[in-house]
């Protein structure tokens, strides 16, 4: 009864009582980095969004947020922000400010990796996948480093389809669990790969593993099933988190 009871009381709305609501509401919609102060003037948290007043305009309630967050909003007093020409300048600039400024609210706040570009190296029926800090010309990002992840399992997926009869322990030693280097990768037959690979990484598209899926179903036993539908998992997550929106960086 107490439960319910509590649920029918309106959500804490702490940033809203200091900021008030027109604060809100007069943010822009672009893109950009933002900060937040404690009382005594301290930073505690840096954050990027693709839209500042949406992004923001989710703090002004505590309900729906984990722990670490609604400590957060209690915790923070004054919020500014600064826009940036585009949402990859904003996830630069966060890293920035992370790297430098050290929040303590921020989980990667001792250190944050450097935003990473991904390549796509085509030569002929193969193609290099590389990572990289520097966007060389007609690379895709920059991306959080969870990209080596995505990519890594892309990866394994694309050579298990490339060797229908070969199992899971017969991947090559360089493409073993955890992030690969910049191994170079037969692709399956096919002619969509170039595309399918490059809306991957460039739009967020999920043709790439759709494709994966079709041919590795139903293949090996249980143990084979359960590797491919984990990294399936992590190779479209990745996509999720970052839909339609990348463009080439060079």
């Amino acid at each position: 009864m107490r439960d319910a009871q509590l649920r029918l009381l309106p959500a804490s709305q702490p940033l809203v009582e200091r900021l008030g609501a027109a604060w809100f509401r007069a943010l822009p919609t672009g893109p950009g980095v933002y900060r937040m102060h404690d009382a005594e003037g301290r930073l505690v948290y840096v954050g990027k969004a693709a839209n500042l007043r949406q992004r923001l305009s989710s703090y002004r309630r505590t309900h729906g947020h984990p722990p670490r967050i609604v400590r957060l909003i209690h915790s923070a007093d004054r919020i500014d922000w600064e826009p940036c020409a585009s949402e990859s300048d904003a996830l630069r600039r966060e890293a920035e400010l992370i790297r430098t400024l050290l929040p303590r609210f921020n989980r990667a706040g001792k250190w944050t990796p450097a935003p990473l570009h991904v390549g796509l190296e085509w030569n002929g029926g193969s193609v290099r996948i590389p990572c990289a800090e520097a966007a060389s010309e007609g690379a895709y990002g920059p991306f959080r480093a969870e990209v080596r992840r995505a990519v890594a399992s892309l990866v394994r997926l694309l050579w298990l389809a490339s060797h229908p009869d070969a199992a899971v322990t017969e991947l090559p030693h360089a493409l073993g669990s955890g992030p690969v280097g910049e191994s170079v990768v037969v692709l399956p037959p096919g002619t969509g790969w170039r595309g399918w690979l490059s809306g991957y990484f460039g739009n967020g598209e999920l043709e790439a593993a759709w494709e994966l899926a079709e041919r590795l179903e139903g293949r090996g036993g249980a143990f084979m099933q359960r590797f491919v539908r984990a990294e399936w998992e992590t190779v479209s997550a990745f996509a999720r988190r970052h839909p339609a929106r990348r463009t080439p960086a060079g």
